[in-house]
């Protein structure tokens, strides 16, 4: 945690947390196939889009770690499901948000960024 503090500024005033996954249905971590531990990091609140691939670079830089699980420059396109049955449809460029309609007809809200 220190070491993403240090090289991403705007973690620089966050309570950054670093916690090993624990299993639910069995005692000790969660191991994957490969006999692997999984730590989840909670950044204290939502990233903005430009932290996400200095984080990933600082991460992948750390010894041991196989993968980080952020998806960095993968996808074009994020669709987020809401609980009131509306989509967030992000972009690089825009958020829109879609809220459904008595018919099949759709009604979309654009945020700029």
């Amino acid at each position: 945690v220190k070491n993403l503090k240090e090289k991403v500024s705007s973690l620089k005033d966050r309570n950054v947390k670093c916690k090993l996954r624990m299993a639910v249905n069995k005692a000790g971590p969660v191991i994957t196939d490969e006999g692997h531990m999984i730590y989840d990091i909670d950044f204290d609140g939502i990233l903005e889009c430009d932290d996400v691939e200095k984080i990933n670079n600082v991460l992948q830089m750390i010894p041991g770690v196989v993968e980080t699980g952020l998806f960095v420059n993968m996808a074009e396109m994020a669709y987020y499901g809401q609980i009131d049955g509306s989509v967030i449809k992000q972009t690089k460029d825009e958020i829109v948000t879609i809220k459904p309609s008595g018919d099949n007809d759709t009604d979309e809200q654009k945020e700029d960024k």
